[in-house]
């Protein structure tokens, strides 16, 4: 990837699921935290401009609220762009199923919104760090409210652009964020 631009995108969504040993054993992730934290400094180092994404799932049976502090030390530890976060549900005929100690419904989902808004920070802060850099991107066939095209840079930012060429690849300067970094505004480079 380091080598390969523009052929190969500078984004990874590389799966978490928890930040806590503990909870990875009882998932039977054959990675600890040490590990997940190596391949993503080591691919934030060698791609300056890439877009780490991870997946996340809370209240899986047993984790504790020191197993919660864990993922989230760590979440804000590294360089991630974005999370998608996923509150455990079981499934029938799994294993994870039939552990103990299920954590109340009501308590998962207010881990899942904790981690939803360190998500959003993260991504503010990524899309923050893109302002003023001009980036490839490819225009998609989608048209804003206020008619900018929007497009999708190689690192993952969608971004609108006024006037940009729907369906090619193009060079677009990110301008500006607006509302709380949600919606990023660019120009044709």
């Amino acid at each position: 990837m380091a080598t390969s631009a523009p052929r190969i995108a500078p984004h990874l969504q590389i799966p978490l699921q928890s930040g806590s040993d503990a909870v990875l054993a009882r998932m039977s992730r054959n990675y600890r935290r040490h590990h997940y934290r190596r391949v993503i400094e080591q691919a934030a180092e060698r791609v300056p401009e890439i877009c780490l994404g991870a997946d996340v799932i809370t209240g899986f049976p047993g984790e504790s609220p020191e197993d919660h502090r864990q993922t989230l030390a760590l979440i804000e530890d590294l360089p991630l762009a974005y999370l998608h976060v996923f509150t455990y549900s079981p499934r029938p005929t799994t294993r994870a199923a039939e552990l103990a100690h299920p954590v109340p419904e009501r308590l998962a989902r207010a881990r899942t919104a904790e981690l939803r808004a360190l998500g959003r920070a993260k991504a503010r802060a990524f899309r923050t760090r893109a302002v003023g850099r001009v980036l490839p991107a490819l225009g998609l066939d989608a048209v804003a409210e206020d008619g900018a095209v929007r497009a999708l840079s190689a690192n993952y930012i969608e971004v609108l652009v006024e006037g940009a060429p729907r369906g090619e690849l193009f060079d677009l300067r990110v301008t500006s964020l607006e509302d709380d970094g949600q919606v990023v505004r660019g120009e044709m480079a």
